[in-house]
């Protein structure tokens, strides 16, 4: 038994998985939105998210989970930068819509 390079080897680390493609799911998440969400009110998005067991924040914190990027028509948003720098999560319109079916 070697016990110099048992314990002085790094362990090794497993890849990191593509979770793009992965369903998200509402509940739990503390959930912000930034631009228009197609086909839907702001209030309608909040319901949405409400009734799936998540919760709506105005306001990007430590707390939040997840960014649905809706279209924003060319401004500069700072909630994108914001959640990149926290490394939260950012999904799409459509893929917050497919958790209704």
């Amino acid at each position: 038994m070697n016990f110099r390079r048992e314990y002085t080897e790094k362990p090794k680390r497993k890849a990191k998985k593509d979770r793009s493609k992965e369903k998200v799911s509402v509940r739990g998440q503390n959930i912000v939105i930034t631009g228009r969400i197609p086909g839907m009110t702001r209030a309608q998005v909040e319901n949405f998210i409400h009734r799936h067991g998540g919760h709506f924040q105005a306001n990007i914190s430590n707390h939040t989970t997840l960014l649905v990027n809706g279209d924003t028509k060319g401004r500069s948003t700072t909630k994108i930068a914001e959640a990149q720098s926290r490394k939260i999560k950012i999904i799409t319109p459509n893929q917050i819509a497919e958790l209704n079916r």
